[in-house]
C-alpha cells in the first residue's frame, strides 16, 4: 500500500510539472505579440527601411548622345492631361545628352499630326513619334487593309515605327468577347507592312510573370497587386503568360523581314535564358530592359550571376539589345543609372534611354 502511494505522489507531481511547464510555454505564446506592440502590424504600414550599405554614384549627364527609345512625354493621349512644355523638355534633353526622344503612342489621325506638329517640326532630330493600331474596328471585314492604309498615312505624315501596347493578347476583343489571338494571320499584312516600309514594331504583351498567378500568400508581388487588383491576369479571362508569348514568337518568326523591338526584356526578364534563345532563333527582335530592373532580381543588379546574365545577353548578340532604364511617371530628378539616363523631368515618363544607336536609321 505504501508503495502504491509512493507510485501515485510520483505520477501526481509529474503531471504537475508537465501542466506547470505547457502553462508558461503557453503564457510565452500569448504575451510574445503583445510585447511587439499592442497591435498587429498591416501590411499596408509596413514600410521597412534597408539595411543595405552601398555607395551610389549618380551621373547626371551621358557621356555619348543616346537615344531614348521608350517615351510617352506629350504623347496623343496627353491632351487634357499630364503635358510638358516642349522647350522644358528638350532643356532637359540637352543637360542629360539625350539627342532623341521616341513618343511611342502616337495614335493616327489628327491626334498623331498633334503630336508631330508639337513636338517633331518645331525640334528637327530631337523626337519622333510612332503610330498604332485602332482596335475599335478590329469587327471590319477588311480590318487588315484598313490598318495598312492607316499606317501608309501615318508615315507619310512623319511616323517612324509601329507601338503595340499590352491590350494586344489580354483585352482587345471582338464584340462577340473572343479575344483576338496575338498571332492571328488576319494582321499579317499589317506586320508585313511595317516591313514593307522599314519601320520597326515596338511591342509590349504580357506583364511580370507575378501577375499571371495567383493572388495569394505566395505570390512576390502580393502587396502590389492588392493596391492594384485590375493588374491581375490570373483566371479563366486570360491566357496565360507563356501561351501569349508563344504567339508573339510565332508572329516574329513568320515576319523576319520586319524589325520588332520587343520591349521590357522580351516581357519575360524573369527567365533570361528564354529571351537569349528568342535572341538566337529570331534576329529581327531586339529587345530593351525598360521598366524590369525589379524582375532581373532577386538582388536586381547587386547580384552578380544576374549581372553576368544581363551581360552576356547583351555581348554576345549579333545585333545590338537596348539596356535601359525607366522613370516613374511623376518625375523628381535627373539621374544616369546602370549606364543608361534617367531623366525623370521630361514629362510624365521619360521611359528608357538606348546605348546603343541603331534607331537613327529611323530618325532620317
Amino acid at each position: 500500500m505504501a508503495g502504491l502511494n509512493q507510485r501515485l505522489s510520483i505520477g501526481i507531481g509529474i503531471l504537475l510539472a508537465v501542466i506547470g511547464a505547457w502553462g508558461a510555454r503557453a503564457q510565452v505564446k500569448t504575451d510574445g505579440p503583445r510585447s511587439l506592440g499592442e497591435k498587429p502590424l498591416l501590411l499596408r504600414d509596413f514600410k521597412p527601411t534597408s539595411m543595405l550599405h552601398a555607395p551610389v554614384h549618380n551621373v547626371y549627364r551621358a557621356r555619348f548622345p543616346v537615344i531614348d527609345v521608350h517615351n510617352h512625354v506629350n504623347d496623343a493621349r496627353s491632351a487634357g492631361r499630364e503635358h510638358t512644355p516642349p522647350a522644358r523638355v528638350v532643356e532637359v534633353m540637352d543637360r542629360c545628352n539625350i539627342q532623341t526622344i521616341v513618343i511611342l503612342t502616337g495614335e493616327w489621325g489628327d491626334r498623331l499630326q498633334r503630336v508631330l506638329d508639337e513636338m517633331v517640326k518645331p525640334y528637327p532630330g530631337r523626337f519622333m513619334v510612332f503610330t498604332q493600331i485602332d482596335w475599335s474596328k478590329i469587327d471590319d471585314p477588311s480590318f487588315a487593309q484598313e490598318m495598312v492604309g492607316q499606317i501608309d498615312d501615318a508615315v507619310a505624315r512623319g511616323a517612324r515605327g509601329l507601338k503595340v501596347l499590352k491590350d494586344f493578347g489580354l483585352e482587345v476583343r471582338y464584340k462577340s468577347g473572343r479575344l483576338l489571338a496575338l498571332d492571328d494571320p488576319r494582321l499579317d499584312p499589317i506586320w508585313a507592312e511595317c516591313g514593307r516600309l522599314g519601320i520597326p514594331v515596338s511591342i509590349h504583351v504580357t506583364d511580370p510573370e507575378a501577375f499571371f498567378h495567383p493572388v495569394d500568400q505566395y505570390n512576390e508581388r502580393y502587396e502590389e497587386l492588392l493596391a492594384h487588383p485590375d493588374w491581375s491576369f490570373y483566371g479563366p479571362r486570360f491566357p496565360s503568360k507563356e501561351a501569349i508569348l508563344e504567339a508573339r514568337d510565332r508572329v516574329f518568326a513568320r515576319h523576319p523581314n520586319t524589325t520588332f523591338i520587343s520591349l521590357h526584356v522580351a516581357n519575360w526578364p524573369e527567365n533570361l535564358d528564354y529571351v537569349s534563345h528568342l535572341l538566337d532563333r529570331c534576329p529581327n527582335v531586339m529587345v530593351e530592359f525598360g521598366a524590369r530592373e525589379a524582375e532581373l532580381g532577386p538582388g536586381g543588379f547587386s547580384s552578380s550571376t544576374r549581372t553576368e546574365s544581363v551581360s552576356e545577353l547583351t555581348r554576345r548578340r549579333a545585333r545590338p539589345c537596348i539596356e535601359t532604364t525607366c522613370a516613374g511617371s511623376r518625375p523628381r530628378t535627373n539621374t544616369l543609372t546602370i549606364g543608361a539616363i534617367r531623366a525623370r523631368a521630361a514629362g510624365k515618363s521619360t521611359g528608357c534611354i538606348c546605348r546603343a544607336e541603331f534607331l537613327k536609321r529611323f530618325i532620317i
